[in-house]
């Protein structure tokens, strides 16, 4: 009796096992940009200068746009002014050289004076003697001011540098800096307009690479099924034309968008398809695009 029901349980595994399907088909997906962002203003000013316009592919940390930066250029020319002037006091111990030469002239004389009252007694007043010894106390006082200084002067120049490095980091707040490589989308605002920290000059779009989203119904599989799995996504076009891409399962969310479904996407590769005189560039596939994606549970399918 117990090897009959082992042999009917295991039939019936074997039965399910074999009736799944080795594809999951979705039939409603939509392309979406991977990335996209609006450029802000770091801080607030009239926007001076647009490099670049609508459609134009820009490079990581190309400048797209600045603000006015007329007080911050100056704001630089002084700090450098300032920074080559700590530098060179900061350069030659000259006062300091000078300092321990007058102590060494004063020590002499204070010398001098002693050998001679040491052969003659009384050559050389008491008071004189007493002069020449506060001349070198004074002497040694003004070598130790003068190295004081020349450190000063040192750490002066340190701070100066860094008063330059920080007006330069001023500058660069004027300007927009593309963050990767992208697409301009839209330009928000124009040469002219005054701009709030956190004001978006324009709108970027990853568009050399696009993922296709769909949600899969939980029954037809897991997240831990797909993950990883090869795709094959059917793009939509204009004028009734489709375009097949391949690609694979990089994302599958572990936290569904309801009780039946949950969201995956494949990353794949747009195509360039027109650079016009102006540098515009269009791709073939655009997001909001609509298709569908075939996920092949066997890796040999």
């Amino acid at each position: 009796m117990n090897t009959l029901a082992i042999a009917l349980v295991t039939l019936t595994i074997t039965g399910h096992q074999s009736d799944k399907s080795d594809e999951v088909v979705i039939e409603r997906a939509t392309v979406k940009a991977i990335r996209t962002t609006e450029v802000p203003a770091r801080i607030a000013g009239q926007l001076k200068e647009i490099f670049i316009k609508e459609n134009q592919v820009v490079e990581p940390d190309q400048i797209l746009a600045k603000l006015d930066d007329t007080q911050s250029l100056i704001q630089q020319v002084v700090a450098e002014g300032e920074l080559e002037v700590a530098r060179t006091q900061a350069k030659e111990d000259v006062e300091v050289q000078t300092a321990k030469a007058a102590m060494g002239v004063a020590k002499e004389e204070l010398k001098n004076s002693e050998e001679i009252n040491a052969r003659q007694p009384g050559t050389v007043a008491k008071t004189e003697v007493e002069r020449q010894r506060l001349t070198v106390t004074r002497a040694a006082a003004q070598v130790k001011i003068e190295e004081m200084n020349f450190l000063v002067a040192g750490l002066t120049a340190n701070i100066r540098q860094a008063s330059l490095d920080l007006s330069n980091h001023q500058a660069s707040l004027h300007q927009f800096n593309a963050p990767w490589l992208g697409l301009v989308d839209k330009i928000i605002h124009r040469e002219g307009d005054w701009l709030q920290v956190g004001d978006p000059v324009m709108t970027l779009v990853q568009m050399d690479r696009l993922r296709m989203e769909a949600l899969v119904d939980a029954a037809d599989a897991a997240p831990f099924d797909l993950i990883g799995k090869r795709a094959k996504v059917t793009i939509k076009l204009p004028n009734d034309k489709t375009r097949v891409v391949d690609g694979k399962v990089d994302y599958a969310s572990q936290v569904g968008a309801s009780d039946k479904n949950f969201r995956v996407w494949i990353e794949f590769e747009n195509e360039q398809v027109l650079k016009t005189d102006d540098g515009e560039i269009f791709f073939l596939f655009n997001p909001g695009m609509a298709g569908s994606v075939v996920i092949y549970l066997n890796p040999k399918s």
